[in-house]
C-alpha cells in the first residue's frame, strides 16, 4: 500500500472552486501577470536561442562542406598533375630511347605537347567563335525583322537606299 493520498475529485459545483471563482486583489493579479510575462519572456529568448544554433549550425555545415569541397579541388587537381608529369615523362623516356639522345626526347615530348596544347585551343577557339558569331547575327536578323514589320523596312534597306543622314 502506498502511503500517498489519493487524488482528490474535482469539487462539487456546489462549493465552488477556489481556483476559478476566486477574486484576486489588484495587487496579486499583477504580480500573477507579472510572472506570466517573465516566464514567456524566458521561453521567447530560448526559442531565438534556439533559432540563432540553428542558423549557426547550418552555417558551420556550409563552411565545413565548402572547405572539404575545395580540399578534394585540389586533391583531384595534383592528382591530374602527377599523372599528366607521369605520362610526359614516360613519352620522353621512350622517345628518348627510340631516338638515341635523352635529349631529342624530351624536346620532341616538350613540342608535341606544346601542339597539342595548341590545336585543343584553336578548336575551341573556332567552335565558340562560330557559335558565337552565328547567336549574334540571329540576334540581328531577328531586329531587322522586327524593323520590317514595324516600318516597313529594316536598316539595311534604309542604309542601302542612301536616305540615311549617315556617311555613305
Amino acid at each position: 500500500m502506498s502511503s500517498d493520498p489519493a487524488p482528490s475529485a474535482p469539487p462539487d459545483a456546489d462549493q465552488g472552486s477556489p481556483a476559478s471563482d476566486q477574486a484576486y486583489s489588484p495587487e496579486e493579479a499583477l504580480g500573477m501577470l507579472r510572472e506570466r510575462l517573465a516566464q514567456l519572456a524566458d521561453y521567447a529568448r530560448y526559442y531565438l536561442a534556439s533559432r540563432r544554433d540553428a542558423v549557426k549550425l547550418v552555417v558551420k555545415r556550409g563552411i565545413f562542406f565548402a572547405i572539404a569541397g575545395l580540399l578534394a579541388v585540389f586533391a583531384l587537381a595534383a592528382l591530374l598533375v602527377t599523372a599528366v608529369v607521369l605520362i610526359c615523362q614516360g613519352v620522353a623516356e621512350g622517345l628518348s630511347v627510340l631516338l638515341g639522345h635523352r635529349w631529342a626526347g624530351d624536346l620532341l615530348t616538350g613540342l608535341i605537347l606544346i601542339g597539342g596544347i595548341a590545336a585543343i585551343a584553336m578548336i575551341a577557339y573556332k567552335i565558340v567563335g562560330s557559335r558565337s558569331h552565328r547567336l549574334t547575327m540571329e540576334r540581328y536578323a531577328e531586329l531587322r525583322q522586327k524593323q520590317r514589320e514595324q516600318y516597313g523596312q529594316d536598316i539595311s534597306s534604309h542604309s542601302a537606299s542612301g536616305n540615311g543622314h549617315g556617311r555613305s
